[in-house]
């Protein structure tokens, strides 16, 4: 599969509602990836998120089973591995490919999605990302999916600046050996 980049994702009140909701650095839910692979921070979990990223997030999953023509099966809204990323001023992530298995369910991941919360983002900040061959920039509004078996990375940031970004997997339920038991969540 090609990687699927999608403008203007969401209604931009909603958009606006994110970059206004998202939190700065010293937010105490943060776990900080610090260490030579990457200089980020991550939500530890989706029950802390704010009410507008929690509804984009959803958003987003809707548009993932919406939009793309690949044979998932739905998208993991329990966020785990996923929610609000920001990569602060010097910050990176190397290359990598995303987790193959989810760690709590038994569930392969497909795809991982990246959607962008960063108004007026220009070129000579960095931040970019880039996905085998292809290098995309962290434009406001913008939804990236692509497999999650792909090497990917993103490029440091060199501004005072951070990229903030929504990332949500997708995941197939029909890996061998799964049983309806296993998706019964609740």
């Amino acid at each position: 599969m090609k990687t699927i980049v999608i403008k203007d994702a969401l209604p931009k009140m909603l958009a606006n509602a994110v970059v206004a909701e998202f939190p700065n650095e010293d937010w105490r839910y943060w776990h900080k990836y610090q260490d030579t692979n990457s200089l980020k921070y991550a939500s530890k979990d989706h029950i802390r998120l704010p009410e507008a990223i929690k509804v984009a997030l959803h958003s987003l999953g809707s548009i993932i089973e919406e939009r793309v023509e690949y044979p998932c099966s739905f998208v993991d809204y329990d966020f785990h591995g996923a929610g609000m990323h920001m990569i602060p001023a010097g910050g990176y992530l190397r290359e990598h490919q995303d987790a193959a298995k989810h760690p709590i369910m038994p569930w392969k991941r497909q795809l991982s999605a990246c959607w962008y919360a960063t108004p007026g983002w220009e070129e000579e900040w960095g931040g970019k990302i880039r996905i085998g061959d292809e290098i995309l920039s962290p434009d406001f509004n913008t939804l990236v999916i692509f497999e999650s078996d792909r090497w990917h990375e993103v490029l440091p940031v060199t501004q005072n600046r951070r990229v903030l970004s929504l990332f949500c997997w997708s995941v197939d339920h029909e890996v061998k050996g799964n049983t309806q038991a296993d998706f019964n969540t609740n």
